[in-house]
């Protein structure tokens, strides 16, 4: 998607609207109400229309393309007590976002925006966007009594088109599927894990040898 043409059609939408809206009070001073009403009221539905697109246009910024299966975090894990680990994400570009999480596995929640045929003809790439970060327990009971720990891991800004799909999906035909897509595995002290986005989501794979071999006890239970 090309963000430099979408900002600019925002541009000349509202430089439009604001051209119209002026017009038609120009035209009231002159007398000429009817004419200038229906100017007025042009002027404000593209100003609204720009707003709102530009508003979309942020929120989608916080997503990333996904052109082919590339790392969306990479997580360290250092245990601090029963049940509960320090836990470092580190992001594709070197920043690190520490989280103290309770359970005995790792959550990690993604959200996806698939376009329609129509827009995906024109070059608009299906987007991701990472979501959240929790700590599950194995056993339900523990689910149940012990505390849940759950993180947001990206802010958002302007119009949340995904959750604009998720509840009004009739309306919005141009956004062909909005989900959610979840990976989770062991969490053991020193295990590093990577978390990479494919066609069909989520994956997350063991890194080092204390990560594997938690896997292999959790694969065995």
């Amino acid at each position: 998607m090309n963000s430099l043409l979408v900002w600019s059609a925002i541009a000349l939408t509202a430089l439009l609207g604001v051209i119209a809206f002026i017009r038609g009070l120009a035209m009231i001073a002159r007398g000429r109400v009817m004419g200038a009403g229906i100017r007025a009221v042009f002027g404000v539905a593209l100003i609204g229309l720009a707003t709102f697109t530009a508003l979309v246009a942020l929120n989608l910024a916080t997503y990333y393309n996904l052109t082919s299966e590339q790392t969306v975090v990479e997580l360290t894990f250092e245990q601090t007590g029963p049940q509960r680990f320090k836990t470092w994400v580190r992001f594709p570009d070197g920043t690190f976002k520490e989280f103290a999480l309770a359970g005995d596995e790792w959550q990690f929640d993604a959200r996806v925006l698939k376009w329609d045929d129509r827009l995906t003809a024109i070059g608009f790439e299906s987007l991701y966007r990472p979501d959240r970060l929790s700590g599950r327990f194995t056993e339900v009971i523990d689910e149940t009594q012990q505390p849940h720990t759950v993180y947001k891991i990206a802010e958002h800004s302007g119009v949340d088109l995904w959750k604009l799909a998720q509840d009004y999906g009739h309306w919005i035909d141009f956004v062909d599927a909005s989900y959610g897509s979840a990976t989770y595995l062991p969490m053991t002290d020193g295990g590093r894990y990577t978390v990479t986005m494919g066609a069909t989501g989520l994956i997350s794979r063991p890194e080092n040898e204390p990560a594997e071999e938690a896997v292999a006890r959790w694969d065995s239970d």
